[in-house]
């Protein structure tokens, strides 16, 4: 095995690949401390140690992304498989980028005006967002370790997963239309725009899953 897949598989020890499975790390605690915010936002609480660290934890991840791309400048790739890795390192830093937003959105927002239905609704799609995190994650962690064919049952179940939080975000947006929750135009862009980001969590996760395919499979 030739490539990136294979250099996942025979130097799991390089820098490249210990700070790639880092940077996955941090990406997914940014989409768990961003569902910690909802959780503990729908309880009436003001969790703002939770916002700031999930603001020092997105700003972490986007330093490995830096310090990745450093490194790739520098190590010889045939040029496909250099583009391959920065395209799944930015689409991965997408998805810490959507889940800092939300929060930052969220902590804007009178919460108490969200109805029961809809905070359901919110929350099932995070859940799936949570998923589709977790097991990009463990995609990153498992290459090179687990047969192909595992790699692309996650990456499938991902693309699954997005499809269900859009089926959701219709949902959501159909009550939205119903419920007339605010009249206030600037608190309806708020809330129109926390949960977009959700659905765009999953969306972002759902493009890495794409391009980790590839790199998968090259050999």
């Amino acid at each position: 095995m030739s490539g990136l897949a294979g250099l996942f598989k025979t130097r799991p020890d390089s820098i490249l690949i210990q700070k790639t499975r880092e940077h996955a790390l941090k990406v997914n605690q940014v989409v768990h401390e961003a569902q910690e915010f909802i959780y503990k936002t729908f309880q009436g609480k003001t969790p703002e140690r939770i916002q700031k660290r999930t603001e020092k934890t997105e700003h972490e991840a986007d330093i490995l992304r830096r310090e990745i791309s450093s490194i790739l400048v520098k190590e010889e790739f045939q040029p496909n498989e250099r583009e391959d890795l920065m395209r799944f390192i930015k689409r991965m830093d997408n998805v810490a980028n959507n889940a800092n937003t939300m929060v930052r959105r969220m902590a804007l927002l009178k919460t108490e005006k969200i109805p029961d239905e809809l905070k359901n609704l919110i929350l099932k799609m995070m859940m799936l967002a949570i998923e589709s995190s977790d097991m990009l994650k463990e995609c990153t962690m498992q290459l090179g370790v687990v047969d192909i064919s595992e790699i692309l049952r996650l990456t499938y179940r991902i693309r699954t997963i997005e499809h269900q939080v859009d089926l959701l975000n219709s949902e959501v947006k159909s009550f939205l239309i119903k419920s007339n929750i605010t009249k206030d135009p600037f608190e309806a862009s708020l809330i129109y725009e926390f949960i977009e980001r959700i659905e765009s969590i999953a969306d972002s996760c759902e493009e890495a899953a794409d391009i980790f395919s590839l790199i998968a499979l090259r050999d």
